[in-house]
This record gives structure tokens, C-alpha cells and sequence, in this order.
């Protein structure tokens, strides 16, 4: 078996209270295939990039499942088919140990309280910069300053 992951976007013409039956039907065809059900999420109703089938928003449904190569195609066969399911992107992931999960909460914590901390205690800008070069961000006004500098060097000439 394989560890696949599935992101589908439903109509928003369906009510929210059918999405759950929506995730219910299709998680029950993947399970009566042999398929595993992992992880179920709902990451809601967003707007979307460019306008699909005239609509301009949709439901936005994942699932992690294992199931055998086999069933896939047939899997793609019905969300096709299925009149709310506006598109869906199917790929093979692989599996995150229960370890690798546990450091990636952690780190989403860690740098979710540096930021508050850095609120808290009113940060000046000074160290808003060493957070976010910790982070591994930089600002317009660092990068322009670099490609300045890159430029007027004798590299180039």
C-alpha cells in the first residue's frame, strides 16, 4: 500500500451542512476499496485563483489515505464523475512519522510564540529584523540594498 493525499475542491452551491456527506461518500468508496483513511481536514471556503465552472469560491476538502496503486485511477474515475467536486489533485506523499509530526507542531509553536513575544514586549525594529532573519526572512528594503550592492561590484563589469 501507498500513502496518497487528496485536496478537493466542492461547489459552493452545495450548503455547508451536505459537505460532511460529501467527505463521508467519498471517504467510504476509498475504505470500500481497501483503502486506509489517516487524516481528514477541512480547510473551508476560499476564494479562488481564476473562476472554475463560473464559480468564484469553494469548499476545500483533504484526505490522507493509504490504498493500493490499483484503485487510484478508479478513484480519479469517480471524482470526475461526481457533480459537486469541481477539481481534485491526487499525489503520492510519503508518509510522515509520528516523530516528524511531533517537530513540526513544535516548530509552528516555537515560531508562533516568538512572534507573539516579540509583540508583546514591543519589539523595535531592530529586533523585528533578527526575527526575521532567524526566521530566514528578508525585507525589500535588505534584498534591494544586496542587489545594489551586487551590482555597483566589480563582478559584474
Amino acid at each position: 500500500m501507498k500513502h496518497y493525499e487528496l485536496l478537493y475542491l466542492v461547489t459552493t452551491q452545495v450548503p455547508e451542512t451536505q459537505l460532511e456527506a460529501i467527505q463521508r461518500e467519498i471517504s467510504d468508496w476509498i475504505e470500500k476499496q481497501g483503502g486506509k483513511i489517516t487524516r481528514h481536514e477541512a480547510w473551508g471556503r476560499k476564494k479562488l485563483a481564476y473562476p472554475v465552472a463560473k464559480e468564484k469560491f469553494g469548499y476545500y476538502l483533504l484526505v490522507e489515505f493509504d490504498a493500493e496503486p490499483s484503485t487510484i485511477l478508479q478513484l480519479e474515475g469517480q471524482l470526475r464523475l461526481h457533480k459537486q467536486v469541481l477539481r481534485h489533485m491526487l499525489v503520492n506523499k510519503k508518509p510522515i512519522s509520528a516523530k516528524e509530526l511531533l517537530q513540526q507542531e513544535l516548530y509552528m509553536q516555537r515560531h508562533q510564540r516568538r512572534q507573539v513575544e516579540a509583540l508583546q514586549r514591543g519589539a523595535g525594529a531592530d529586533e523585528k529584523k533578527a526575527l526575521e532573519k532567524k526566521e530566514g526572512k528578508i525585507s525589500l528594503e535588505e534584498l534591494d540594498k544586496k542587489i545594489d550592492e551586487l551590482l555597483d561590484s566589480d563582478m559584474i563589469k
